[in-house]
């Protein structure tokens, strides 16, 4: 189901990609064999346009390679593919690249490669790539350990509404770290990332909220987004929430729990890209 997801959303770029010009009515028949459900045509079609130099087409050969669908799944195959396009510069190639170097899949595990193809990605507006590069410059990993452009990049893709990213940033903002600390833009990323269901920010949110850091102290509101993130699994919401209960008077605790089934329905959880 993955695979054809991210068929479909490469159809839409073949369908419309200037690079695919010349190559008359395969991207269109490619489109509709997907929508058919015909993978087998469609990764024959695809394979041909990759062979004659196609990005977007190499990219898809690629997916289709790491996941294993319609093909044997083969995680050194997906990597040639996917070198082909970041040669190109295309930008979720690259990235994709830089995940398998990073995690060691089908290329020797080599942080500092990652970095560089992540960054390659980064820098063309990747929100993805400028996450993960974040991440490996709080973590000093391929890179020198440097908060300051860990804040960067997260910024970046948080502008993009990357919720990782968002999260991390307020947890930076949070302990100070590449950034003035400031509880109050700690909360305002934490939001963010906690409106589009990312369960580690509802958590910290909840924190401040139950702290009074960054925020009026709230109870109330510190149970919703306790419960919300404690409802998708994240372990320390659910010992949070007890101490919180405790806190609580009686009138607090059913207000808390009104509109937690009030709001809760109303998150969209949000994709998590591939990374560390």
């Amino acid at each position: 189901m993955r695979i054809q997801i991210a068929m479909a959303a490469c159809c839409c770029v073949l369908v419309t990609s200037p690079t695919l010009a010349d190559m008359g009515d395969d991207r269109l028949t490619v489109s509709l064999a997907i929508e058919q459900g015909n993978i087998p045509l469609a990764i024959n079609l695809l394979t041909d346009m990759a062979s004659q130099g196609d990005a977007d087409a190499q990219t898809t050969i690629g997916l289709l390679h790491y996941y294993g669908e319609g093909v044997q799944q083969d995680y050194e195959e997906a990597a040639r593919w996917y070198a082909k396009a970041a040669d190109q510069g295309y930008a979720l190639a690259e990235y994709n690249l830089g995940l398998l170097f990073y995690t060691g899949r089908g290329v020797p595990q080599d942080y500092e490669t990652a970095a560089k193809w992540y960054r390659r990605s980064a820098e063309s507006g990747d929100p993805d790539a400028q996450y993960n590069l974040g991440v490996l410059y709080e973590r000093g990993r391929g890179v020198n350990q440097d908060y300051h452009q860990a804040a960067a990049w997260y910024t970046q893709a948080a502008l993009q509404g990357q919720a990782r990213a968002q999260s991390n940033l307020g947890s930076l903002y949070q302990d100070g770290n590449g950034v003035r600390q400031d509880y109050r833009n700690s909360a305002r990323w934490y939001r963010k990332a906690a409106e589009r269901g990312y369960a580690r920010a509802q958590f910290n949110l909840g924190m401040l909220y139950v702290e009074g850091q960054g925020v009026q102290q709230d109870l109330v509101e510190a149970y919703m987004w306790l419960e919300s993130a404690a409802e998708q699994g994240e372990e320390d919401a659910g010992p949070a929430l007890d101490v919180v209960v405790a806190r609580m008077s009686e009138t607090e605790n059913l207000a808390a729990k009104r509109r937690a089934r009030a709001v809760h329905t109303g998150f969209s959880i949000a994709a998590e890209p591939e990374s560390e």
